[in-house]
């Protein structure tokens, strides 16, 4: 069952499954494995409150796309390069 339709009161079967911490988030493949297969950064979610969800976090759109391979690309440098 969608984990926020159940929250909201609702019943709706879950179709999705959600990265709580973005996987893009990793800079390293390790990091990047970690947080999509750590069951505990995982929600269970039918589509409408999937996107929803990405919605309200800011994550869809170009614009948003464009910020956060920007913000990306700065915290690979400062890790990986010291700039």
């Amino acid at each position: 069952m969608c984990e926020r339709c159940r929250e909201e009161g609702r019943l709706a079967p879950a179709t999705e499954v959600h990265h709580i911490r973005p996987v893009e988030e990793g800079l390293t493949l390790r990091e990047k494995e970690q947080l999509m297969f750590d069951p505990h950064n995982l929600r269970a979610l039918c589509h409408e409150c999937h996107v929803k969800t990405h919605t309200e976090m800011g994550r869809c759109g170009k614009k948003q796309a464009k910020e956060r391979a920007e913000a990306h690309l700065l915290r690979f440098k400062d890790r990986f390069m010291g700039q």
